[in-house]
């Protein structure tokens, strides 16, 4: 039994054979001290096999580590460096709810190609998103890397899992047309303090922001003088601490790219809507725009439930994904239609790339498409 290993180990050609071999010296427990040699064609592969037998005998490694544990060790230190909280939360969020429960107890080394199939295939089953399924083959995938690249052997192959055929999700964004973005405006401006947060609203409906950037905005960021909102930062209502714990407090951020500082006229409604929280909430002394009645930042669920009363009191019904970022999709849909350059119209959104603006927001492509050819033809006549 390995008890200890002394040194890194070394890897050499040896010139009577061309074989390349590493060596590992190790105590065992009684302190005598042993070598193993492993030879291969090739020192990647004379290293690997001496890597392999490394986490096999280390009483520390993770080759026995069931899939609960090693994801878990996977997520926290190698894809936290690289993803944000939220990003974070979703792939915990995978794991937990996809994965684990399916093949949490069983461990890294025994998982089969098989097994992860048919996940793939019982999930599908169940009517998971095409974007879920992806994102449960890519963590399985991603791990499973990790766990081969640090010497573990196991016979999952990523290769033998594919994905069922389906048709794509129709992921275009759900908006407001002219006449419901105008009745939903004249509701909203004459029914300010119908709800808490009906004024937020109509600041969404008018300046585009994200839900998060509403929830960070603090009067300082108001420029009366010029007619100006500056978006400086962003709310989000959970974040993970440097132990990969979730927690529920509001953390302010910089803006989810680095375009989104950025500024925003004031036009009509939202002077409204503005004017009307500093009077209602002066009392108050809140540094934010948008309050609760007790002076604190808002969760930003508190947005989403006075948005779904104002299309009940309006009468508005919508299909498919609406929810209050739809007054983000409705204000820069609005600003295409009405023939805005499309780069102006990406720095309102905070866009990094005018593709995303294009992309999201040329909603009916065909028709226009269709309708520049009839005036090359006209023009061409």
């Amino acid at each position: 039994m390995v008890t200890e290993f002394i040194g890194n180990g070394t890897t050499y050609k040896d010139k009577a054979t061309g074989m390349w071999r590493s060596e590992v010296r190790f105590l065992d427990e009684n302190g005598k001290k042993h070598k193993k040699v492993f030879s291969a064609r090739t020192s990647e592969e004379s290293a690997q096999r001496a890597q392999a037998f490394r986490n096999q005998a280390d009483p520390n490694s993770h080759y026995e580590d069931k899939v609960s544990a090693y994801f878990m060790f996977y997520i926290q230190n190698r894809l936290r460096l690289t993803n944000g909280d939220k990003s974070y939360m979703r792939i915990i969020a995978t794991f937990r709810n996809q994965i684990e429960p399916v093949l949490g107890e069983i461990k890294m080394k025994d998982v089969t190609s098989e097994t992860v199939q048919k996940l793939i295939t019982d999930l599908y089953s169940k009517g998971y998103s095409e974007s879920t399924l992806s994102k449960v083959r890519n963590l399985i995938r991603g791990a499973f890397r990790y766990f081969s690249d640090n010497g573990g052997r196991c016979r999952y192959k990523d290769g033998l899992v594919i994905l069922p055929s389906k048709c794509k999700e129709d992921k275009s964004p759900v908006f407001f047309n002219h006449d419901e973005i105008v009745t939903l405006n004249t509701y909203l401006r004459e029914n300010l303090e119908k709800l808490r947060y009906y004024p937020a609203l109509l600041i969404l409906m008018n300046t585009g922001m994200r839900v998060g950037e509403l929830a960070a905005l603090k009067w300082e960021n108001i420029d009366y003088e010029n007619n100006i909102l500056n978006v400086t930062s962003s709310a989000s209502q959970a974040s993970v601490d440097e132990n990969g714990n979730f927690t529920h407090k509001i953390k302010n951020k910089d803006p989810k790219t680095k375009s989104g500082k950025r500024k925003i006229l004031i036009n009509q409604n939202t002077m409204a809507a503005l004017n009307y929280l500093k009077e209602r909430d002066s009392y108050l002394n809140s540094e934010y725009v948008v309050c609760t009645n007790h002076g604190k930042q808002v969760y930003q669920g508190s947005f989403n439930k006075a948005f779904h009363t104002l299309l009940e009191e309006t009468g508005i019904e919508k299909d498919g994904r609406c929810g209050v970022h739809t007054c983000r999709h409705s204000f820069a849909t609005e600003l295409v239609n009405q023939k805005m350059d499309i780069e102006a119209v990406s720095y309102i959104l905070g866009h990094s790339d005018t593709r995303t603006t294009i992309n999201v927001y040329l909603h009916d492509k065909e028709n226009r498409s269709l309708a520049a050819l009839r005036n090359c033809e006209y023009l061409s006549a």
